[in-house]
């Protein structure tokens, strides 16, 4: 037997080709969607540089409000901080699920189903994008841009679902022939729990701020003057950042392992240390968020909507 040969018979030379054809490979598709966040990112500083324009190019005195300056900085820094997190975590998940040690053996189409899932979770942001547009917000104020970011996190969330789904031993071994690293099952498992269990919780808080005002006589919470609401639904999404990048940071940045191993605060920890628990927040908070979304809001319902916001 070859010395240096590895337990599933490759030598360490040949898995560290391995590792590099599959640095190669990722970075490819990295390029591919990051297309979809350069487009995004324009049409926003397009949005910030039209509004510019707007103000310096009128003949009237300038009568910006400070409520409505406040309110577009905090809508764009939502953009900017969310955006950045959802491309860096996806880029890294390409990173150790692809082209790390130990080598992973992937499948066509399990590989295909990570960079579609990569791929619908980056999309919303186009939209986010172009709601940041003034010809937009002064017809329907920030509507797109909430529907656009509460579309991102419930597909985020059904995605969570169908990943879990497929990583489920008797399919990812019977059905992609997939062999994973224990570390990487570790990882992907203990952060799928945490962002499922950390979204459902912020879009419950939002949605349910939202159905307030509707119940208050506040026909259109996203439109008019700057609400209460809009504020809110900024800090709820800051603070969703903020957690977001505090804790996937062990997991997501290249850390060492004393510091990938601490122990999270005891409520995350009961999250991310015991599937079961995840399972069961994960059932009832999504089996809710459906409810208050499609049947309570009725988000579906485009005509009532544009009929309420419509300037």
């Amino acid at each position: 037997m070859i010395k240096d040969e590895m337990a599933d018979g490759l030598t360490k030379d040949e898995e560290a080709d391995l590792v590099r054809q599959g640095e190669r490979t990722v970075d490819n598709l990295k390029r591919l969607f990051a297309v979809i966040f350069a487009l995004s990112f324009g049409i926003a500083g397009a949005s910030v540089i039209g509004r510019i324009e707007a103000v310096l190019s009128s003949n009237g005195p300038l009568n910006i409000g400070r409520p409505l300056l406040l309110l577009n900085l905090e809508m764009l820094v939502v953009f900017t901080a969310t955006a950045a997190i959802f491309y860096h975590h996806g880029a890294k998940f390409l990173d150790h699920r692809y082209a790390s040690k130990p080598w992973s053996e992937a499948h066509p189409i399990g590989f295909a189903l990570d960079f579609i899932t990569l791929v619908l979770t980056m999309v919303p942001f186009y939209f986010m994008a172009h709601s940041l547009r003034s010809d937009i917000t002064h017809k329907v104020g920030y509507t797109m841009y909430f529907w656009s970011y509460s579309t991102l996190i419930y597909v985020g969330l059904l995605l969570l679902v169908l990943a879990e789904i497929r990583h489920l031993p008797v399919i990812r071994e019977r059905v992609f022939h997939e062999r994973l690293s224990q570390n990487e099952l570790s990882r992907d498992r203990r952060l799928r729990s945490f962002w499922f269990v950390m979204n459902c919780v912020a879009l419950i808080v939002v949605m349910k701020l939202f159905d307030w005002q509707l119940d208050s006589g506040n026909a259109c919470p996203t439109n008019g003057d700057p609400s209460k609401f809009l504020y809110a639904f900024g800090v709820v999404a800051v603070a969703r950042d903020i957690l977001d990048y505090v804790f996937a940071w062990r997991y997501i940045y290249p850390v060492p392992s004393h510091i990938r191993e601490k122990k999270a605060v005891l409520p995350i920890r009961i999250v991310t240390d015991h599937l079961w628990v995840a399972y069961a927040i994960s059932l009832a908070s999504i089996s809710y968020l459906t409810y208050l979304i499609f049947w309570e809001i009725q988000m579906l319902d485009v005509g009532k909507w544009l009929a309420a916001c419509r300037v």
